[in-house]
């Protein structure tokens, strides 16, 4: 089985997404960590997606977070994607990841989300941001805490620029 995952991953088909996400929830430990490995590597943005849903709920939770700090081609735009509709668990969970990848795409998805998101994501980007303590991070953030247009941004802002 270990081989023909490793075919899969490399097949470009429609259906080594599918084929992954099944295998990372296979019974044996060899199977699920080759899949979650594959899922990682994966460009796709399904892959990212496959890898947030195994999250919720998951004994492997510690190993799927770093499986998902990994920078990957597509990485940032799948977390962008799945922070534009997200709730506030998972907005904190993808403002979290974002902050781990520690890339340049993933500092502006975060700006990005501060400046033009919801008020979930707004909340959420300006914690991470306040995390990276980068200059221009802290700037976005000291903008939000004096112009944002709700005032729990405005209150968050203020209080993570005041630690």
């Amino acid at each position: 089985r270990l081989v023909a995952i490793s075919a899969l991953a490399e097949n470009e088909g429609a259906q080594r997404i599918p084929a992954l996400a099944g295998a990372a929830r296979d019974d044996d430990e060899n199977v699920r960590t080759a899949a979650l490995g594959f899922l990682s590597m994966d460009s796709d943005p399904a892959a990212t997606d496959i890898l947030l849903e195994l999250l919720s709920g998951a004994s492997e939770r510690e190993r799927l977070v770093e499986l998902l700090s990994r920078p990957s081609r597509g990485r940032v735009s799948a977390l962008r994607a799945k922070l534009a509709a997200a709730d506030e668990e998972q907005a904190n969970l993808c403002c979290s990841l974002l902050t781990r990848l520690r890339t340049p795409e993933a500092a502006q998805a975060l700006l990005a989300a501060l400046r033009q998101g919801n008020v979930v994501t707004r909340k959420a980007s300006a914690v991470a941001l306040a995390s990276l303590r980068a200059p221009d991070a802290l700037a976005a953030v000291q903008q939000a805490a004096e112009h944002d247009e709700d005032a729990r941004v405005r209150q968050i802002c203020s209080i993570l620029l005041s630690h």
